[in-house]
Order: C-alpha cells, then structure tokens, then sequence
C-alpha cells in the first residue's frame, strides 16, 4: 500500500524533469531568436534598428552591442487621446490631449535572458533567487532499497521545510543524470549513492562553483533548508 501511495508522486516527478527539459529548451531557442543588435540613441523617437536616426547620435554617444528583448516602450504622443478626446487642463485652464505610452515585460523572455548571462558550456546556472528548484536529488542507484529510501526521505524532510525540489528517479545511469542536472542548472544537487550512504553520508554539488562535500543527509537537510 505504502508503494502505491508512491507511485503518483514519483510519475509527477518524472513529468517534471521531462517538462523542465522541454521549457529550457524553448527558453534557449526563444533567446536566440531575441539576441540581437539594440543601439543607444539620444534622439527621441529613434528606434532600434533606426540606422538613419542611429547616424544623427554624435559618435561619442553610440552604442552597438547583443542584447535579448525583455520589455517594450512605446511612445504614442497624442494619436489616440485625440480622436478619444482625452484630455487635461492646463495651467491656463485650457483643455489639452495627453501624451500616452505603453511598456510591457515578457516574463518567458526574462527566463531566455537569465539564461543567457548565466550559464557555462555544460548548461544553466539558475541564481537561486528566480531557480525553479532549489534542490536537485539524484539517486544514483535507483531501485536500490536503500538509496530509495534515503531519496524519498531527504525529498519529503525538504519538502516539509518548504524546499522546493525535483527528485530526479529516472531509470538512467549516473552519468547521464549528472548531464541533465548540470544541464538543468538547478543550484544544488544532492548525490545518493550506495558508497555515500555506507559511510552515513550524501554528496552536497553548488552549480554555480561546481564545489562538493560529503556530509550526514541531517547536515545536508540543515544546510539547504536555510
């Protein structure tokens, strides 16, 4: 019954492994499609892509670099309150159109951005703060009784604390969930092996400095509930 109860658990977890995969990899594409040339201009109304307005900018001024789309601003000036007869008084108690804008900011391209200054040749490296996990399990001997065990624990005492975490129990060698942690780029990983545990412990990798430690699966549930 107690491996029924689990079962559920576990398939959503798989899901989520699956879709994280899937998400980052649009992530990645959409900031492809999105880096591209922006200018600095001090001109009003100049445009990115603007090379006419971009020429007027003194030389001293212009800026040309890669950059990734994140928002939008848009002046509109009057074409819209004037036919709508929006309008203030003035100082002089006169009636005037007001000047409208617009600015907008894509939350899936925040994700492409962050991805884009934040990674290394072997994936993402989620800063902790906008991570969709904080914590990666991989159990390195899956189907084993006693690295199950210590996974399932260590996933339900994190989750108690409120640590958000992806238990990746996928049937797949080692070195292929390495792979797709690093890939992933979740801030810490947590490796459950046989060896670890004979010895009473678990081994604790920061993605973002790649540093590791062996310690108690109590000290590493303290150290990432913080």
């Amino acid at each position: 019954m107690a491996e029924q109860r689990h079962r559920p658990a576990l398939r959503r977890r798989r899901a989520s492994v699956q879709g994280l995969l899937s998400s980052i990899l649009l992530a990645l594409f959409a900031g492809e499609v999105a880096a591209q040339p922006t200018y600095g201009y001090e001109v009003l109304n100049a445009y990115p892509h603007d090379a006419a307005a971009f020429t007027k900018v003194p030389a001293d001024k212009q800026v040309s670099a890669r950059g990734i789309e994140v928002g939008h601003i848009f002046y509109f000036g009057t074409k819209y309150s004037e036919p709508m007869r929006a309008v203030v008084a003035t100082q002089e108690g006169k009636d005037a159109p007001v000047h409208m804008g617009s600015y907008g900011i894509g939350p899936s391209r925040l994700v492409a951005a962050i991805i884009e200054a934040s990674h290394d040749d072997a994936g993402i490296i989620w800063p902790e703060p906008v991570a969709p996990f904080k914590v990666a399990i991989l159990n390195l001997k899956q189907g084993g009784a006693e690295t199950d065990g210590a996974c399932e624990k260590l996933y339900r005492d994190l989750t108690v604390k409120g640590v958000e975490v992806l238990y990746h129990d996928l049937d797949e060698r080692p070195g292929a969930k390495f792979a797709t942690a690093d890939l992933i780029g979740i801030p810490y990983q947590v490796l459950v092996g046989p060896r670890g545990l004979a010895e009473g412990k678990v081994e604790i990798k920061k993605r973002s400095d790649g540093s590791r430690e062996n310690i108690s699966p109590a000290a590493a549930l303290d150290l990432l509930a913080r």
